[in-house]
């Protein structure tokens, strides 16, 4: 039996039928150049796409530290019995065997989320508005145990206070890579 052949006889030639004269080849690599939110790069301005990955990564980075630690153990790491005191973030031991399992738990949590554009191939404009919501609730929870919760009594606030002033950078540098 003969293959059918599809009959090209009564239709009309389509974009892909055509090849791409040189003057329409032009214009389609000048709009990829200056088209969507990396318009300033093609002038010579910030590349928002490369910041984005290098911000992701900081993140990742950062709070992946501190995750890390929480699976290690959130008292030794960060609590009375601390490392080092530039990490002890309260005075108080919590030897709680269920504040130790939130405290993996959420460590396990904070690794998939800010890793999501790397491993599961989340879209960075996605991801940087879900990291907006988190660093600014971060922000939020900083300045809630430093000025409103019991005076931060229980706070060791040389620590907190360098935290404060990254995270305000944090949310100013995803703000502005969102807009």
């Amino acid at each position: 039996m003969p293959a059918l052949r599809r009959s090209t006889r009564n239709r009309t030639p389509t974009n892909r039928d055509v090849a791409p004269t040189k003057k329409s080849a032009t214009k389609k690599k000048a709009t990829s150049k200056s088209g969507g939110k990396n318009a300033a790069a093609a002038a010579g301005g910030v590349n928002k796409a490369a910041v984005a990955q290098i911000y992701a990564k900081f993140i990742l980075g950062m709070f992946g530290f501190f995750a890390c630690g929480m699976l290690y153990s959130h008292d030794k790491m960060f609590g009375p019995d601390a490392m080092h005191w530039t990490l002890q973030y309260w005075e108080n031991q919590n030897p709680s065997v269920v504040g130790e399992w939130w405290a993996r738990n959420f460590a396990i949590f904070i690794i998939a989320f800010l890793a999501a554009p790397f491993w599961a191939g989340t879209p960075m404009d996605s991801h940087l508005k879900c990291t907006m919501v988190a660093m600014t609730g971060l922000l939020l929870n900083f300045i809630m145990i430093i000025f409103v919760a019991n005076d931060g009594a229980e706070a060791t606030k040389m620590v907190w206070y360098p935290q404060l002033g990254l995270q305000v950078v944090i949310v100013a540098v995803n703000a502005w890579l969102i807009m």
